[in-house]
């Protein structure tokens, strides 16, 4: 980031800092600041130098109440204008902390947030200032970097057309946890030609199951009668919004598919795409690229000659940018190898592409080009990566949602069968209990916080915007008589965010 410049600079005119870390002092925090919004300003945003309030310190197992405090005198002394930015100061050793208070911004706040350890308060490096700011101008909606070929509207096969590139995957509980739901995230593109801006959604869903079910559903509603929803019907409508055109193109990569279950996937999948598109308009169907992404593989590249260093990298790998689509690929399918990353430790891992689906009519070259580029618009690195930005936005949305997990006590239950289930809560009359209800069944109600045969104080349905998950917060103690209505398919968790307070228990009724 030496004398470079991101794209487009976001801008930030109302931040305010908090101090979490006791070994930090104001003058020190102060110094850390001015640098950093400094640095912002060098990298081309527009970034005031002082802060709405003066740095704020406070102890860790006040992080509610400090987050709180700043943004509501932070919103007093703006009168009426918003605090774009929160930065805070953490301990090196920080526990739950991080997870709190991104929990609390995000959720209860609608705060951006951006966190710093202590040691690099302490010991500023430029490089680490020049990372941080790559990330602020990003959260700001800035954009860091964009394609050459996006620029002079080259790109094959996605400058001529309005074109969006989904990416989806599928993350499953680890061993031994038999009860908790996989979590599906998909991410797509939401700008053209540049295709460095995307957005993503998350859904849970039933145990182990690899078939993505959100993609596109319809349920039935009392007032609205059937509504359509699902994930990619989400984001083409986002994408519509944010370019003023619908995608006449869909590039779909998919990750985490064994060879077992390509067609299963395709099939299925693809069916949920042209759904989705066809409930938008009703002769609706842009040409559809379907391709899975592999890196769980065993197989390496090298260089034919070890002696011809410029066939290889300083540590050794192949070059990055290297593409092998024949003797290792299948003799009649659409497959390729491609390392599109530089090898910084030990031996470099290619990408195994499959594309199953082509209605494009890419040609090899046109979608090895197409993936190694998109392998150079990772917002947080200024090098290339092993996979796009497609999935590096996918494995952030899953990243950070299992930090969630973490951070909360939280049980799961899958319904095997429908009928009534009584369930039973104990949150310590803490209103950080929130109940939620997912699944993969349309038309599933939740109802709660009423007695077995008397009317149900609060019923929720699911909602389009929901994405097919109901929450009830839970504002007093559970009891013996609180009924769940769940259906064949339902998942149902309970989080708190005061650890060890929920206990999670359900039984039929008859």
């Amino acid at each position: 980031m030496v004398n470079k410049k991101v794209i487009n600079g976001g801008k930030v005119s109302h931040w305010a800092c908090i101090n979490f870390s006791r070994s930090v002092q104001e003058t020190t925090a102060r110094g850390f600041c001015q640098e950093l919004a400094q640095m912002c300003q060098i990298s081309g945003m527009e970034f005031n130098s002082e802060p709405v309030l003066p740095i704020y310190s406070a102890r860790p197992d006040q992080v509610a109440k400090a987050l709180k405090h700043v943004y509501n005198v932070a919103l007093h002394k703006l009168k009426g204008k918003e605090l774009e930015l929160l930065l805070a100061i953490l301990p090196d050793n920080n526990g739950a902390l991080y997870g709190d208070i991104k929990r609390i911004c995000e959720t209860d706040l609608g705060l951006i947030s951006q966190c710093c350890l202590t040691k690099h308060v302490f010991k500023i490096s430029k490089q680490y200032l020049a990372n941080v700011s790559l990330k602020i101008n990003v959260k700001m909606g800035g954009r860091n970097t964009v394609l050459v070929d996006a620029l002079s509207w080259r790109i094959p096969l996605v400058s001529d057309i309005p074109t969006i590139i989904f990416g989806a995957d599928v993350t499953h509980p680890e061993t031994g946890e038999d009860s908790s739901p996989s979590i599906a995230a998909v991410v797509a593109s939401q700008d053209w030609p540049e295709v460095t801006k995307y957005a993503g959604l998350v859904c849970a869903q039933a145990h182990r199951q690899e078939l993505i079910q959100d993609l596109y559903k319809t349920w039935h509603d009392p007032q609205r009668g059937t509504v359509t929803g699902g994930m990619v019907r989400e984001l083409l409508i986002s994408f519509r919004k944010a370019t003023g055109q619908k995608p006449l193109r869909i590039i779909f990569y998919r990750d985490g598919v064994s060879e077992g279950q390509f067609y299963q996937v395709l099939l299925y999948e693809l069916d949920a795409i042209r759904k989705a598109c066809a409930s938008l308009e009703p002769n609706y169907q842009p040409p559809v690229t379907f391709v899975v992404v592999q890196k769980r593989h065993h197989t390496r590249l090298f260089a034919n000659n070890h002696k011809d260093r410029s066939s290889m990298d300083k540590s050794g790998n192949i070059l990055p940018g290297t593409v092998v689509d024949s003797k290792i690929c299948h003799p009649t399918e659409f497959d390729f190898y491609l390392c599109s990353h530089a090898g910084i430790q030990g031996t470099s891992r290619p990408a195994h592409y499959h594309v199953l689906w082509d209605e494009n009519n890419f040609s090899a070259d046109e979608m090895q080009t197409l993936t190694n580029n998109l392998c150079y618009t990772y917002a947080r690195c200024t090098r290339s990566v092993s996979v796009g930005m497609f999935f590096r936005g996918n494995r952030s949305i899953l990243q950070l949602l299992c930090l969630s997990a973490n951070i909360v006590s939280s049980r799961t239950y899958v319904c095997r069968k429908s009928e009534p289930w009584c369930l039973c809560l104990c949150c310590s009359n803490s209103p950080t209990c929130v109940l939620r209800a997912s699944g993969c069944v349309p038309g599933a109600v939740l109802h709660g916080a009423g007695a077995v045969g008397e009317p149900h104080v609060e019923e929720l349905q699911w909602d389009e915007w929901y994405l097919g998950e109901a929450f009830a917060r839970c504002e007093r103690e559970g009891e013996e008589g609180d009924v769940l209505l769940l259906t064949e398919g339902l998942v149902l968790t309970t989080h708190s965010y005061v650890p060890n307070t929920v206990e999670f228990s359900t039984r039929g009724l008859g």
